[in-house]
């Protein structure tokens, strides 16, 4: 069981894990912090998909996947 769970993860970005854990209902109050933390870092306004996330500020859209994380 143990090395099935080591296999399953080596198989999961970190980006995967991190948007697993955004896009829970349970973690709401977390991913307001998320977002209030974009914010301050002045990335603008962070909208969570479930295999993005999109920053919008003024005129530019800039977007984070598993591309490019």
């Amino acid at each position: 069981m143990v090395i099935e769970d080591k296999k399953a993860l080596s198989e999961i970005s970190n980006f995967q894990v991190f948007m697993t854990v955004m896009n829970e209902k349970t973690t709401q109050d977390k991913k307001q912090a998320v977002e209030s933390i974009f914010e301050l870092m002045n990335l603008g306004k962070a909208v969570f998909t479930p295999r993005s996330i999109v920053f919008t500020d003024k005129n530019e859209t800039h977007m984070i996947d598993e591309n490019n994380f």
